[in-house]
């Protein structure tokens, strides 16, 4: 039995910089956040070949000390560190206020968060899609940088950041760039969400990363996504700069994650809506966050 790393080998301390896109010593950076729970037990995907070449996906050997690799330079690190606090000043709340309140309906949170810096938020997400994607950096270079600066930018139209919350409190992340999926049975049909059987495969362009680091579901996906994904766009808090704080009116869908092979293709598929309760809708307003 042969063992591989599937999709990008481990990096090492000197190569490009995914943010900036300057070759420099790199720094260990975590995808979510070392204190957004992302320290523990982790596996990452390999390929298993067989004596007679038979290739399996699988997970490899645990490894402490969370989801890690050596993606940006020791500046644009600490950079996003920053941002990284303010998501981590409103994860913190948020997942308390969830699970502490097994009571309410789970279908939207709705309501304001007080006086937010949504920018240095938005950008902390956005920094772990760069980090996973060695080549996004060519395709946004505007937005790497004002991910790194903190700068207001105008979205991108062609990929949008898309959000939602889920009670789910497993860390994982997926990375598929330019990912189609195709599914065919033995007799050349598939069947559509609808039931119904027609011929030929059924495909789907999958979204290029994945991110769940409780209570968050961030997922990059592109401007032609099925239209009813239960995520939220939030490509418009780009505009705001880093740095300045604001009330923040959110209306965030609910989502299950549907159980899957582990290694099965992320598809819009996989997030279903939360089953709703009789109400349905529960809000934020008066919730203070911590410090």
């Amino acid at each position: 039995m042969r063992v591989f790393p599937f999709g990008q080998r481990r990096g090492t301390r000197f190569g490009r910089c995914r943010l900036c896109g300057r070759d420099a010593q790199l720094s260990k950076t975590h995808v979510p956040a070392n204190r957004a729970g992302n320290w523990g037990e982790t596996r990452r995907a390999v390929t298993r070949v067989d004596e007679d070449g038979l290739s399996t996906l699988g997970l490899g050997r645990a490894n402490e000390g969370g989801l890690w690799d050596f993606w940006f330079c020791i500046d644009c690190n600490s950079r996003t560190g920053a941002w990284d606090q303010e998501y981590i000043r409103v994860q913190k709340p948020l997942v308390l206020m969830l699970h502490d309140n097994p009571d309410h309906a789970r279908e939207r949170l709705v309501g304001t968060l007080p006086q937010i810096d949504i920018g240095a938020l938005v950008r902390a997400i956005w920094a772990w899609s760069f980090a996973l994607l060695p080549t996004l950096i060519d395709c946004l270079p505007d937005l790497a940088e004002a991910v790194r600066t903190g700068d207001a930018i105008q979205p991108p139209d062609d990929l949008q950041l898309l959000l939602a919350l889920t009670m789910d409190l497993r860390v994982w992340v997926s990375g598929q760039p330019d990912a189609w999926l195709v599914e065919v049975d033995k007799v050349g049909m598939h069947r559509r969400p609808s039931g119904l059987v027609v011929p030929g495969p059924r495909v789907e362009r999958l979204p290029v990363t994945v991110v769940a680091s409780p209570p968050f579901s961030a997922v990059l996906g592109h401007a032609d996504r099925p239209a009813d994904v239960p995520h939220v766009r939030v490509n418009d808090w780009l505009r705001d700069p880093a740095g300045s704080r604001r009330d923040v009116a959110i209306d965030l869908p609910m989502i299950d994650v549907v159980d899957e092979e582990v290694m099965a293709p992320v598809s819009y598929a996989r997030f279903r809506p939360a089953a709703s309760k009789p109400e349905g809708r529960w809000n934020t307003t008066g919730h203070k966050l911590g410090g």
